[in-house]
């Protein structure tokens, strides 16, 4: 883990990678394992034309798969805390070499206060059995959206900019 001064340490990898360069493991949001093909219609959490509602967020409702897998304090971050990793961080552009030697876009975030970093690949998302945004980083937060069942909160991000938004929950995304 690394500490970079803020509420929580932060882990040096994505769920489901071996190194910081790695994309990790695709889930849709709230499901506990990653599939062969994202759709609305093998989403686990739609059922009878319906989303299922969840009333807090993955972490509380025990529908959390780095919490059940890591254990621990380990969890997917919630809104708030990316939210602080947004504003309490330098975000800066940048690329590193994987262990095939080819570059991997991604922002180096670094704290403010002790300078400590992580990086964050870029990682597109995961539609039917495709991936697409192949520039964008695409990270769930446990917090559903406010307003609409269909969606979740998710850190966005590509070479110009980074921000919290909303996704379709049965995308698989890191």
């Amino acid at each position: 883990y690394v500490d970079l001064g803020l509420s929580r340490f932060w882990a040096t990898t994505n769920f489901g990678a071996e190194k910081d360069t790695d994309t990790g493991t695709y889930i849709a949001w709230g499901e506990d394992k990653e599939k062969e093909e994202y759709t609305l219609s093998n989403y686990a959490h739609y059922k009878d034309s319906a989303y299922v509602k969840f009333e807090k967020n993955l972490t509380e409702e025990g529908k959390d798969i780095v919490a059940n897998t890591w254990g621990g304090k380990w969890h997917t971050p919630t809104y708030a805390e990316l939210e602080e990793l947004r504003r309490e961080c330098d975000w800066t552009w940048t690329s590193k070499k994987n262990a095939q030697n080819i570059e991997v876009y991604g922002y180096k975030v670094t704290s403010k206060t002790n300078g400590n970093s992580i990086f964050l690949p870029v990682t597109g998302e995961k539609y039917e059995k495709s991936i697409y945004f192949e520039d964008y980083g695409r990270y769930w937060t446990s917090q559903p959206y406010v307003g609409t069942e269909e969606w979740a909160y998710i850190l966005s991000f590509s070479k110009n900019t980074y921000n919290l938004g909303g996704k379709t929950k049965y995308r698989g995304c890191v």
